[in-house]
């Protein structure tokens, strides 16, 4: 009896997991801006696929709406223009004992992830302009497709 009901507890909780899972982003790219000396994010941008939707969304950005609807030829055209940028391999550009505030990437799908920091207020010499470019096409699309 004991066994039978563990059994029935464990197929429900492998039932709401994989519910959760399967239902989650499938893919997911966010920039958030970290001023200092605080780590806490200012505000955030993210575009993401679930199943067959995808928006494009912000948090705490004024005169933006918080989420919006982005056509499949938009969201395509978001990421093949970050996929260039190089966003799954970059690392940190971020000096250490900087005092400037920095942004973080983060771009996630169902198998891989990858998360870096951008100083700002920094230059971007040669192969490092993709790095501001990322942060100006985040801004751009949501100065485009949130605008009240």
């Amino acid at each position: 009896m004991l066994t039978q009901r563990l059994t029935r507890y464990l197929f429900c909780v492998i039932i709401l997991l994989l519910t959760d899972i399967l239902s989650a982003a499938d893919y997911r790219c966010i920039i958030s801006y970290h001023p200092l000396p605080f780590y806490y994010s200012q505000w955030s941008i993210e575009v993401y696929r679930e199943n067959e939707n995808y928006y494009i969304a912000s948090s705490n950005i004024p005169d933006l709406k918080r989420k919006a609807s982005l056509s499949r030829e938009e969201y395509i055209d978001f990421i093949k223009n970050m996929n260039k940028k190089g966003i799954w391999r970059l690392t940190d550009y971020y000096q250490p004992g900087s005092k400037n505030p920095y942004y973080l990437v983060s771009v996630t799908d169902k198998e891989f992830s990858n998360t870096f920091r951008i100083e700002d207020n920094a230059s971007y010499p040669g192969s490092k302009y993709h790095y501001k470019e990322i942060v100006r096409m985040f801004e751009n699309y949501a100065d485009i497709y949130l605008e009240k």
